[in-house]
């Protein structure tokens, strides 16, 4: 007697499929060993062209639908005397994300990160920001001008639905800052700082260089020992952007034959008409270890200059007195504390 062993089909419904309830009908992809087999619900809904092809579509009722998932069954036939084999798949429905997100750190040219807040477990990401893409679920981009800037999303959840939002993104200047200073006895130093009004400055930090800090505006801060120091203020704008500038600042010790030092200037106007007031042009503040003060016409030719302070321009070029209008002046040097010198601007000559 020969008896002969079949063996028992193989079935295979399938993965798990996810679909949009705005679009539920599933096309399904079944196996069978046997070449033949049979689809059942666990719903109420119907299989196209019908129920036993391996590859049918599967169009869901409402019920369906609203109970956010059903189970399909693919049994196998003609088994030539072995029992069915079932398999099952699950195909889940789901509603249409809401897309949407919120954008941080809105400085020109620093980074602005966008942080994907939509609702139905979106799986894809899609931003759009200028020339720049990018599909993981928290982006950034750095933009270089400020003003509204345009940035979009769309989002994919795992059955294939999709949802897209557009926002306007205002990016805010930077602020500016430099800062003054001079020296005073004993050992302390007067900071001034200068920042930008728009965007307006709302917060202040200075690192003084010796470990020690402050949020003045315009602080006094004294020094425990001589030496070169490294100061840096740090501005925050009102809207959360910041800027920094940094100067060295030069300790000496103090004595009572160390004179003040003041910042350099020239006046912007001055009148040299031989009644003893305002006569003759100076540079002011220092004192100076060097300096070379230059005064120029409105052609560019120098008329004067002085490697003194005591010497200023009284208005004339080669003994004539000069016309009455603008000229512009330059000065370089370097002033007891050590600080380099150089300025240009204009000043208005009057008669």
């Amino acid at each position: 007697m020969l008896i002969n062993f079949t063996p028992a089909p193989l079935v295979a419904a399938g993965t798990d499929i996810f679909r949009c309830k705005s679009s539920p009908d599933a096309n399904l992809n079944g196996y069978s060993s046997t070449g033949t087999g049979t689809w059942t619900t666990l719903g109420t809904g119907s299989f196209n062209p019908n129920n036993s092809t391996l590859n049918a579509g599967y169009q869901p009722s409402s019920a369906d639908t609203t109970a956010g998932s059903v189970t399909l069954i693919l049994t196998s036939t003609n088994n030539g005397g072995c029992n069915a084999v079932i398999d099952t798949i699950k195909v889940f429905y789901q509603p249409k994300p809401i897309a949407n997100f919120i954008a941080n750190s809105k400085c020109v040219n620093s980074v602005t990160t966008f942080t994907d807040m939509s609702s139905g477990t979106p799986v894809t990401w899609l931003w759009t920001s200028g020339a720049n893409t990018s599909t993981t679920q928290i982006a950034s981009t750095t933009f270089t001008a400020t003003g509204n800037q345009t940035v979009s999303l769309v989002v994919t959840n795992a059955g294939g639905c999709k949802d897209s939002i557009v926002k306007t993104v205002f990016i805010n200047a930077n602020p500016t800052t430099t800062f003054t200073f001079m020296p005073l006895c004993e050992d302390s130093v007067m900071f001034a700082s200068s920042s930008s009004t728009v965007p307006n400055v709302t917060g202040w930090g200075w690192d003084f260089g010796d470990t020690t800090f402050s949020a003045l505006t315009n602080p006094n801060h004294t020094y425990n020992d001589t030496g070169t120091y490294f100061v840096t203020l740090t501005v925050r704008s009102d809207s959360g952007c910041v800027a920094s500038f940094i100067d060295t600042v030069h300790v000496v010790a103090c004595s009572d034959e160390i004179p003040i030092v003041s910042n350099p200037a020239v006046p912007s106007g001055f009148t040299p008409n031989g009644d003893g007031k305002n006569d003759i042009l100076f540079v002011k503040g220092g004192p100076f270890k060097t300096l070379e003060f230059r005064i120029f016409n409105e052609w560019g030719n120098q008329i004067f200059k002085s490697d003194v302070q005591s010497t200023g321009w009284d208005g004339t070029f080669k003994n004539a007195p000069q016309t009455a209008g603008r000229y512009l002046w330059t000065v370089t040097g370097e002033v007891i504390d050590g600080r380099q010198v150089k300025l240009s601007g204009e000043t208005i000559l009057s008669r």
